[in-house]
């Protein structure tokens, strides 16, 4: 699947389509946000998969400095960072499985690129953590996890596997502190277009854990997928 790319200012952005195989990815460094990146939820990359449609692209985050998107699956939608509150804190996720459902893949901090899309690495094997937004067991707020379908090198990945999560199944997430656990609460697969990323990349309320990616019928004339498939989990304990 390819990037995520989230709207800064509204997390409309995270709408927008991962990218497949081809895409490239940056971590940006510390410090605050980009200043509100331009519509669409993920970063595209267009890619082949020997057993299927190419890889899908993640969603973009809103501009602003709280909050991008996933990649592979999300549509693009612009959003303005900047009315968001400020980034709530929790620890770094740099680990996120799902026991018994073969997903276990490592996750690296990523912000937005210069077109305003939340960046995600290229392949499909490692994840992207939304670092302006809540991290792993944060006090309040959405923490946005995001990673392709598939890719052109590595083929399907592991997030290609939560559209059959069910509510109930747990979900960790690793930091240096030890692990956060979650619940899953709902699994759903939304059009691009329709993907409400002001909700995806909330910074309020009670917190939840956010983990997108690309779904639903692939389009070679856009070498993307026309969904995204959202999964929402809540803490545990």
């Amino acid at each position: 699947m390819s990037t995520v790319r989230l709207p800064v200012r509204a997390a409309a952005a995270l709408v927008a389509s991962l990218t497949v195989g081809g895409t490239t990815w940056a971590l940006m460094g510390l410090g605050d946000p980009p200043e509100a990146p331009r519509s669409g939820a993920f970063v595209q990359a267009s890619a082949t998969v020997t057993d299927g449609p190419p890889a899908a692209t993640t969603p973009t985050a809103p501009p602003g400095r709280p909050a991008p998107a996933a990649g592979d699956a999300v549509g693009r939608r612009s959003a303005d960072l900047t009315s968001l509150p400020t980034r709530d804190h929790g620890g770094v996720p740099t680990r996120v499985v799902v026991p018994g459902a073969g997903i276990d893949l490592p996750v690296v901090p990523t912000g937005v690129d210069d077109a305003g899309a939340m960046q995600v690495p290229s392949g499909s094997s490692t994840a992207a953590w939304y670092r302006f937004g809540p991290g792993a067991g944060a006090e309040a707020g959405a923490s946005v996890v995001a990673a392709h379908v598939s890719s052109r090198s590595e083929g399907r990945g592991p997030f290609a596997r939560l559209a059959a999560l069910r509510p109930g199944a747990r979900v960790e997430l690793t930091t240096a502190g030890g692990v956060v656990a979650y619940e899953v609460v709902s699994v759903d697969q939304v059009a691009k277009l329709s993907l409400d990323t002001a909700s995806l990349f909330d910074r309020t309320g009670e917190h939840r854990l956010h983990l997108v990616t690309c779904g639903g019928r692939y389009d070679r004339a856009t070498n993307s997928y026309e969904d995204n498939v959202v999964v929402v989990a809540r803490v545990l304990g």
